[in-house]
Order: C-alpha cells, then sequence, then structure tokens
C-alpha cells in the first residue's frame, strides 16, 4: 500500500481500491490495550505448568488478579504459540527383533483369541480360541453366552472341543 503510493503517487483511496480494502481500514489506529504483562506472565505460568491448557491458565491468572475474557486469553495463548506440552509416547524396541522360534512339538506355544458375535434372535456370545500352534488345530473353545435383559447378562461356560480331537 505504501509503495503505491510513495512510488506510483496513487492516491490514498486508489492506492486502497487496487487492493481491494476500505480506506478506514488502512487509516484505522488500534485502541486495543497493550497486553505485554498478560503476556509475560501467561508464557511464565506456561512454562511452570506445562501440562495446563489455556482454561486452567485463565483461572490461575483470575485467581492472581488479572481480569481477562477467556477468549482473548485464548488468542494470546495461539499468539504466543503456546499449546499443551505433549506427553511422550510408549518406549519402542530399538533395532531388530529376534524372530519368534518355531514351535518344535505340542505345547510349546498357545495363542489364545477372545471372538464375540451374537444370534440372529440378538443373543451375544462369546468364544474364547486356544489355539496350539504346533499343529494350528483348535483345542477347545470356552463359550459365554449374555442373555439379553438380565442384570450383568447371565452366563453360561462350555467347553467345546473339535469333533475327531483328542
Amino acid at each position: 500500500m505504501d509503495w503505491a503510493m510513495t512510488e506510483k503517487s496513487y492516491s490514498q483511496r486508489r492506492a486502497c481500491a487496487l487492493v481491494g480494502i476500505d480506506p478506514y481500514l488502512y487509516r484505522r489506529q488500534s485502541t486495543r490495550p497493550s497486553d505485554e504483562d498478560l503476556r509475560r506472565r501467561l508464557r511464565e505460568l506456561a512454562g511452570e505448568r506445562r501440562r495446563f491448557g489455556y482454561r486452567r491458565l485463565h483461572l490461575l491468572l483470575e485467581r492472581e488478579g488479572w481480569v481477562s475474557n477467556r477468549k482473548k486469553l485464548y488468542r494470546l495463548y495461539r499468539e504466543e504459540g503456546l499449546t499443551v506440552r505433549k506427553r511422550g509416547g510408549r518406549e519402542r524396541a530399538i533395532g531388530t527383533r529376534a524372530p519368534m522360534a518355531i514351535p518344535q512339538g505340542p505345547n510349546q506355544r498357545w495363542s489364545l483369541d477372545f471372538v464375540s458375535d451374537s444370534f440372529a434372535d440378538g443373543r451375544r456370545f462369546r468364544v474364547l480360541c486356544v489355539i496350539i500352534r504346533h499343529c494350528r488345530s483348535d483345542r477347545w473353545r470356552d463359550m459365554a453366552h449374555l442373555q439379553p435383559g438380565m442384570p450383568g447378562g447371565r452366563r453360561r461356560y462350555l467347553a467345546v472341543r473339535p469333533v475327531g480331537g483328542a
């Protein structure tokens, strides 16, 4: 805007029309009070309490006597680039893992899996599948039927062996 007025000798009105803004916006002086003290205190509190977001920092500032709108504080919080520090994730294994040994005989490795489904009439059931990884056959299944309409669901346990299994 200033470049167009100085270099090209455009009037303020014409330069504003080129940019597409109202001349009032160009001339307007901000009447917003300086928030430097509030910004400084907000940065201090955010540094001390890294897990506090802007809402909890707003409460702390109110207790100290800073009267501020929460939306204004959020604007200042974002302008200062403050965010809640994320907690570190779980530590993962470093390097390559050793491959799992292949089972050489029965009962060396079992795999457990819970499976749930429902019948056509709406009754739900759960199955615990136990698989012996050596022969890859289902040894048994433990079923728990949940009856609808009963408080907490009534459970009936039934052990099932595959047909022809030992």
